[in-house]
């Protein structure tokens, strides 16, 4: 219809022409609109499917990061963990450390009585020898006193 009023209005006379070219424009017409359909019906198809593509993409990246948080915060605990092992091994270390020096301090205490008993022997050796020649020496004088 268009195109017959344009031919209509475009030079007198023209209206037998228009009718005779109506049918091809009007056809025209029509394969364009289809075509025109058939575009907009597979963009909006493409739409659709991009859509559904970036709300998939969307579900699968927000189960990423939710995974990914799960395995930061394991990896968090985990440290923390092992940072408080660390600490209780260190506080270990420690109490050893101090029994260790306890136990030297002890040792040397040990080696200090060892000695002092080593020179109390020497001692009672000593007295003992000279209690003995004491003993010979009283006899022999109360041998001689007898005689």
């Amino acid at each position: 219809r268009q195109a017959a009023q344009r031919h209509l209005e475009a030079r007198p006379g023209g209206e037998i022409e228009a009718i005779r070219r109506a049918p091809g424009y009007l056809e025209a017409a029509k394969q364009r609109g289809q075509e025109h359909r058939s575009a907009a019906t597979a963009a909006k198809a493409e739409q659709r499917s991009t859509q559904a593509q970036l709300d998939a993409l969307e579900k699968s990246i927000a189960a990423q990061m939710k995974k990914l948080v799960q395995q930061a915060e394991g990896a968090t605990k985990a440290l923390a963990d092992k940072s408080e092992e660390a600490e209780q091994q260190e506080r270990k270390a420690a109490a050893l450390e101090e029994d260790l020096q306890a136990a030297a301090a002890q040792q040397v205490s040990m080696q200090k009585l060892q000695q002092q008993i080593q020179q109390l022997r020497k001692r009672y050796k000593k007295v003992n020898a000279a209690n003995n020649n004491l003993r010979k020496q009283w006899e022999v004088a109360e041998q001689q006193l007898a005689a």
